[in-house]
């Protein structure tokens, strides 16, 4: 469940974060960019995720992983909502949480023959997949779609939330510490992820609020 509720934020963040880059670039090779940073651990971190997925307890990593990109999505969805972000933010921010998909979808696939006898396996592994392709390619991307006409900032800030519903679903821990300690990441990154303090260039137009020029 908690792996089903983050990947959807992830599909969510899949189309909102090309979406956001269009808005703050013209240039075609940046917007791709955005989803190629968001692709790219895989390629590079993919391996070292597996091995460190075996080594420690899958769920709590799940968790720990869970909370940590809810941190920095939350960063740049204040970014945005203030008008703020920038394209080295953008594509920092889904480069981590590229990472973090590594992690977070490796411990996933390694949970169900920890929680299931061998003839409910095939099912659970079955269901698991499936709830990833639903949450992922069908719900997600049309939703984020949806939610960055609404508001730029809303895709990111519901793909913060989703992980920390996720977190609720694999930890027993006390969810006021957790909150605290998301909201003190958070602020870090948006610190990380502004600019504003040091260029004098118009926040709007950066953050695709403003108006654009002529063509």
């Amino acid at each position: 469940m908690a792996n089903a509720v983050s990947i959807t934020g992830d599909g969510v963040t899949v189309t909102a974060g090309p979406l956001l880059a269009a808005s703050i670039t013209r240039d075609p090779l940046l917007v791709a960019g955005a989803l190629f940073a968001q692709q790219l651990p895989w390629l590079i971190f993919a391996l070292f995720s597996g091995v460190l997925v075996d080594r420690l307890d899958p769920a709590r990593l799940m968790v720990l992983v869970n909370l940590l990109r809810a941190a920095v999505i939350g960063g740049l969805a204040a970014s945005v909502l203030a008008g703020t972000a920038h394209l080295a933010a953008l594509y920092g921010a889904l480069f981590i949480l590229g990472v973090g998909s590594t992690v977070s979808d490796t411990a996933a696939l390694s949970l169900p023959p920890l929680l299931v006898g061998p003839d409910d396996l095939v099912r659970a592994n079955a269901g698991l997949t499936g709830v990833q392709l639903v949450g992922g390619d069908l719900v997600g991307p049309p939703l984020g779609a949806y939610l960055f006409v609404l508001a730029a900032g809303l895709p990111f800030a519901f793909d913060a939330a989703t992980f920390v519903v996720a977190r609720g679903f694999g930890l027993t821990a006390p969810f006021w510490v957790a909150a605290v300690a998301i909201g003190l990441v958070a602020m870090l990154a948006w610190r990380l992820f502004t600019p504003g303090r040091l260029t004098a260039e118009p926040s709007a137009s950066r953050a695709g609020l403003g108006p654009r020029p002529a063509v």
